[in-house]
């Protein structure tokens, strides 16, 4: 659901009450190492609570500046983004300014 669309954002109830997917895979830019074993572990402990059968796609990317690097192009010739990027550095703000209706924060 597109929340600017709807006129604002979904509460946690309204999160709750949508169908939760069973079966998928979730591409994710992040580092290697403890951010990505984090990752990890919460998706085996999401797939034992749930019954869900989810699998990460994780591509490692060194930090924040080769991060800012591989995303720009996508933003900027609007391509398919991956569902979660972990970016850690003040560089990555000018990225967030120029594209902020592209991200979602949790």
């Amino acid at each position: 659901m597109d929340q600017k669309a709807s006129g604002g954002a979904q509460t946690e109830a309204d999160m709750a009450k949508a169908e939760r997917v069973l079966e998928g895979t979730i591409q994710i830019y992040a580092p290697k190492g403890k951010n990505s074993d984090y990752l990890t572990k919460s998706m085996e402990l999401y797939n034992q609570k749930y019954s869900t059968n989810l699998k990460l796609d994780l591509v490692d990317v060194a930090p924040a500046i080769p991060m800012v690097q591989k995303i720009t192009p996508m933003l900027v010739s609007d391509e398919k983004m991956p569902e979660l990027v972990f970016m850690q550095d003040s560089v990555a703000g000018s990225i967030f300014e120029k594209f902020e209706d592209r991200f979602y924060s949790l």
